[in-house]
């Protein structure tokens, strides 16, 4: 970046207020960055599979594969019974704030708004969390038949799930994911990341504009100058927006 003009501090790690003071009190050791490694952690990163918050990854995937794989009628839903991890318990489903949602925010951090439109619509992205969804008697309706509590032998697995869904006729249907699709040892693939792009993305481009943008990323290596992907990404003046 600064052979490119861009300007900035020069000691950016060693430096005053540098990473190695901010992030490690002058306990980082400079001389390891500069040495080969293959086990980076940043090689490890998550990457969310469903357009809601990491700590309900787990729990999204066991119901939409209850839902999707046994044919479940959101009508025929009698309750639905969650363990979580306690600390997920902690932020995504004390009752009193997140029961009801009313914003895209509390919604996708609510377990119980989250598993209700996963069984409603068989689906989580970002028709999930319009404000039409948001205020969908239905959808309050589903989330009344929901209840989470916390398990302590998940405290271990950083986003699980695990789900039983009973219906009135006296069915019951159970999935246990500890390891959700985008945690690192069980990663998103190329096909996943570019179907989540395109779900999200589809709204503002049309398939020319992010067919582009996926070749350009696809080949990231022998782009000469990033401006071609920055200016792939801008978004027409005439795109439907929210």
């Amino acid at each position: 970046m600064a052979q490119k003009g861009f300007k900035g501090p020069l000691n950016v790690f060693e430096g005053h207020h540098g990473i190695s003071e901010v992030v490690t009190g002058h306990g980082m050791n400079l001389d390891k960055l500069r040495q080969p490694w293959k086990e980076w952690t940043i090689m490890y990163t998550w990457i969310k599979h469903y357009v809601a918050d990491g700590l309900i990854q787990g729990i999204l995937e066991a119901t939409l594969k209850l839902v999707n794989e046994h044919k479940i009628k959101a009508e025929d839903v009698l309750e639905v019974r969650i363990r979580a991890n306690p600390h997920a318990y902690e932020n995504m489903a004390i009752e009193e704030t997140r029961r009801h949602p009313m914003t895209t925010y509390t919604a996708d951090h609510s377990s119980y708004y989250c598993a209700a439109v996963a069984i409603l619509d068989g689906a989580m992205g970002p028709a999930q969390f319009t404000d039409a969804k948001l205020r969908d008697p239905k959808v309050h309706e589903m989330c009344e038949k929901v209840f989470v509590e916390p398990d302590p032998e998940l405290v271990e697995y950083n986003s699980p799930g695990i789900v039983e869904i009973k219906t009135k006729n006296g069915q019951k249907y159970n999935c246990t994911v500890l390891q959700p699709k985008g945690h690192p040892m069980n990663p998103m693939d190329f096909s996943d990341v570019e179907r989540k792009f395109r779900s999200m993305a589809s709204e503002f481009m049309d398939e020319g504009q992010m067919k582009v943008i996926i070749d350009t990323v696809y080949n990231l290596d022998k782009v000469q100058d990033i401006s071609e992907l920055l200016k792939s990404l801008i978004i027409s003046s005439h795109a439907k927006t929210h």
